[in-house]
């Protein structure tokens, strides 16, 4: 074997690929004797150290082993070589689409950049800790004053986890339960959420009313009562207290996904369940995306005090999937009133696209396409026999859409005004060729 020394390869690294190569392809077989570190040394003149280094390589990956007092020893290697190489295609079905963006006017993320900054400085020692299972005290606090505030929410700090999504949350929720529970929720559901249940074993049911829903005497209730998706409804308050009552006189429990009260555009926001029912048999889950940036994933749980005092060696088992640096961020984000004002911005820009909307749609009206979902929400949702046209025309647009039976869900965070005004363009015309 010879070695190149005007190589920029190390020499030990030339040794263990020949060795390697020769095992593979065989040209050296089992159990051949291999020259000691100093004779190999000397015949190739290289140090013992870069001769050691090479053979503790084929030793750790098994290509050799060493027998004490009598030297090493080449293994045997059942590896059928290749003579070219493969590339495998994979297919990624992902695509991001203009429409589930986020507009660039709705976030400063200069203003995050030079809080991160000084994060770095002012808690430059925590930085050097470990995360909190549950998410940054600090963070948590500051998210149960703003929720008390905004939706009447009052539990403790330990009654928080925090994670990157709901569906993380939702898998925690998994072990918090000794068998798999029985989740009944209103038709069609949040797709992921009812995905996720699913994937963590839980037994699902969808229906159509509250009444038929608690005739199954379900062990969990999964609902957005103040903005159900996707319609956007509002779960009146008889059914409200009917569920809460229900839970406390069966033990079982309601999850609010709270995901989108911020967006109403036809009323002032709905009291919370979690309010109402004194956080009483109720898990409340929220999210901050749609209200900071879209990529800065943080949602929240909130459990019943009764979880926390049987479940908290439990929950504190699952690693922190959050950035503390980002969590600190967030925390000095909200302490020095960014976000109430953040708040505001996002509703009024939402609102100021929801009236544009509806205006467009009375100056295009269409009389095969009923449109609807325009009181919440960062969506439309357009029903029709045939949505074929439309799917096509939005797949020319290369725009995400979600069908529900004879019903297309559109999501228009991402677009201006102008994009808006060429959408329901579109489809107006779409719905003249029809008639």
């Amino acid at each position: 074997m010879l070695l190149d020394k005007q190589k920029s390869i190390p020499l030990y690294y030339q040794i263990y690929t020949y060795y390697k190569n020769a095992l593979i392809t065989q040209t050296l077989s089992a159990n051949e004797k291999l020259p000691s570190i100093r004779t190999f040394a000397k015949t190739h003149h290289v140090s013992t150290t870069t001769v050691e280094k090479a053979y503790q390589q084929l030793l750790v990956e098994g290509y050799i082993e060493s027998i004490p007092k009598s030297g090493f020893y080449t293994q045997a290697i059942d590896i059928t070589p290749s003579t070219k190489p493969s590339k495998p295609s994979i297919n990624d079905p992902y695509q991001n689409t203009p429409n589930i963006n986020q507009s660039y006017n709705t976030f400063d993320i200069d203003r995050l950049r030079r809080i991160t900054q000084s994060v770095y400085f002012q808690y430059k020692k925590n930085l050097f800790t470990p995360n909190h299972p549950q998410g940054e005290p600090l963070l948590r606090k500051a998210l149960l004053n703003h929720l008390y505030k905004e939706r009447g929410i009052q539990a403790l700090k330990e009654q928080m986890i925090l994670a990157p999504g709901m569906q993380n949350l939702l898998i925690i929720l998994k072990a918090l339960f000794s068998s798999s529970p029985t989740v009944a929720y209103l038709n069609p559901g949040y797709g992921p959420a009812i995905h996720t249940f699913d994937f963590i074993e839980f037994k699902t049911q969808g229906y159509d009313t509250i009444n038929d829903l608690l005739k199954t005497q379900p062990d969990i209730i999964y609902l957005s009562p103040s903005n159900h998706y996707p319609t956007g409804e509002v779960l009146s308050i008889k059914d409200r207290l009917k569920v809460i009552d229900y839970a406390k006189n069966h033990n079982a429990y309601i999850i609010e996904d709270d995901y989108n009260h911020i967006y109403r555009y036809n009323a002032y926001q709905i009291p919370s369940m979690h309010s109402i029912a004194s956080g009483n048999q109720v898990i409340y889950i929220g999210s901050l995306s749609r209200s900071l940036l879209v990529s800065m994933r943080l949602s929240y749980m909130i459990l019943p005090t009764n979880f926390i005092k049987n479940k908290m060696k439990t929950i504190q088992t699952f690693t922190p999937t959050l950035s503390k640096l980002e969590q600190l961020t967030l925390y000095e984000y909200i302490r020095q009133g960014h976000f109430h004002k953040q708040l505001k911005k996002t509703y009024a820009l939402s609102k100021r696209k929801n009236e544009w909307l509806q205006n467009l749609i009375k100056t295009y009206p269409m009389k095969t396409i009923q449109i609807s979902g325009l009181n919440s929400n960062m969506h439309i949702l357009l029903t029709t026999t045939n949505t074929d046209p439309i799917i096509t025309f939005l797949n020319d647009l290369t725009y995400s859409y979600k069908q529900i039976n004879n019903t297309v869900l559109i999501p228009y965070n991402g677009l201006d005004l102008d994009e808006l005004t060429s959408l329901i363009q579109g489809i107006s015309s779409l719905d003249f060729k029809k008639t």
